[in-house]
């Protein structure tokens, strides 16, 4: 059953090309029929050279495909004795042919140092995949490093990308690759998280729902609008990871039969100091209860918010209407 299995892992439509300019009218021989009981498998992995280039050359160099006679029969269709399986190759011939293909794949693979010329670094292969970066930025750092580089005797990109597995590979000498690998990885880092508290203050209202105001942010706020005394009326708490570009909202609550949203776009985070920039930091309310309601923006304003204070946002006039942002690094 697992000859069988791995028989028809390995089928393939094997072409074999006739060599030379006359060769156009001679009969291509047919594959031979191997017995299953005189096949063997083997697996290399490459530790230098991209599988699938490896596959590409091995297979123009001692690639062949065959029938298996099985136990009783013969199998359906030729199969391939060098498959591509994950980031291995696997070879399935009979012992005399694995032995050869192997031998052949570690030379194909081994250092590339003898016979350069003086002065000269071999190309070495590195994969990279990233864990929290997206492999769009990953590619625009790497654009302008990209350029050929040559690997037996074939000119190859220095960077390429497997979509399919999102998997970055590198060729060029082993400085260069090592120096990008670190730039990758001070980027392929996790995106910091803040947590945010939000407070929304109107004037002449019970206290909702919220933390009640430090007196100091109280006095504050007296010295901007002398004739009010604000209460929390709405409130919204929330973590969220720092995306440059990505808009962040905050539904801070319904007060006469009128909703707030606090919504803003990241433009940079310091760790250090906790500090938060951004833009397009708009309050907009809305009516309550209906399908498509008019909003009304109640300010916008771009800006940076400092870490671990209040930073006070607000509009006066006949409604006077304040939001009270405190930014947190998350713990």
């Amino acid at each position: 059953m697992k000859e069988q299995l791995l028989a028809g892992i390995l089928l393939a439509c094997a072409t074999l090309a006739p060599v030379g300019a006359q060769a156009t009218s001679e009969t291509v021989p047919a594959p031979p029929v191997l017995s299953i009981d005189d096949l063997v498998i083997a697996h290399y992995r490459p530790l230098r050279v991209d599988p699938d280039e490896l596959l590409g050359v091995s297979q123009r160099m001692l690639g062949r495909a065959f029938y298996v006679r099985e136990r009783g029969g013969k199998a359906g269709g030729p199969v391939a004795n060098l498959q591509l399986l994950g980031d291995s190759l696997l070879v399935y011939d009979e012992k005399g042919s694995v032995e050869r293909m192997l031998a052949l794949l570690r030379s194909l693979d081994s250092d590339e140092a003898e016979g350069l010329p003086e002065g000269a670094s071999p190309v070495v292969v590195q994969e990279f995949r990233p864990r929290f970066a997206r492999i769009g930025t990953i590619l625009d750092v790497l654009k302008p490093t990209r350029h050929e580089v040559m690997v037996r005797g074939a000119a190859v990109q220095s960077v390429s990308f497997v979509k399919e597995r999102n998997l970055v590979i590198l060729r060029d000498e082993p400085a260069a690759v090592a120096d990008l690998l670190e730039l990758l990885q001070r980027i392929d880092v996790p995106q910091p998280e803040i947590q945010l508290q939000c407070i929304l203050l109107m004037p002449g209202k019970e206290q909702g729902p919220g933390p009640v105001l430090p007196e100091e942010l109280r006095r504050e706020l007296k010295t901007l609008v002398p004739r009010y005394d604000f209460q929390s009326v709405g409130f919204a708490l929330l973590r969220t990871g720092v995306n440059p570009g990505t808009r962040i909202r905050a539904l801070l609550g319904d007060v006469d039969d009128q909703s707030y949203e606090l919504s803003f776009r990241p433009t940079a985070f310091d760790a250090e100091s906790g500090s938060l920039s951004v833009e397009y930091c708009s309050l907009v309310r809305s009516l309550t209860g209906t399908t498509d309601p008019p909003r009304q923006s109640i300010f916008s304003t771009s800006m940076m918010m400092r870490g671990d204070e209040y930073t006070v946002l607000g509009a006066s006039g006949a409604e006077p209407v304040f939001v009270v942002v405190r930014v947190e690094r998350s713990s």
